[in-house]
């Protein structure tokens, strides 16, 4: 049986994992992230988390050598 993650934003179904995704294929701003996905457009309620989780995952890549 798959156990499906919970969506980081419930009004679009956005997963953490798809944000991973998306950065891992070059997307590298939370606006590309935004337009891509449609996660913080809905209600709001996930902007604090969508916006952390990016900007963790994009520093992480930053200092990577």
């Amino acid at each position: 049986m798959e156990i499906k993650e919970p969506p980081l934003c419930y009004c679009t179904g956005t997963t953490a994992a798809k944000i991973l995704d998306l950065i891992e294929q070059g997307k590298n701003s939370l606006e590309e992230i935004i337009n891509t996905t449609g996660a913080t457009t809905g209600c709001g309620g996930c902007d604090y988390e969508v916006a952390k989780l990016v900007e963790q995952e994009l520093n992480k890549k930053e200092h990577v050598i």
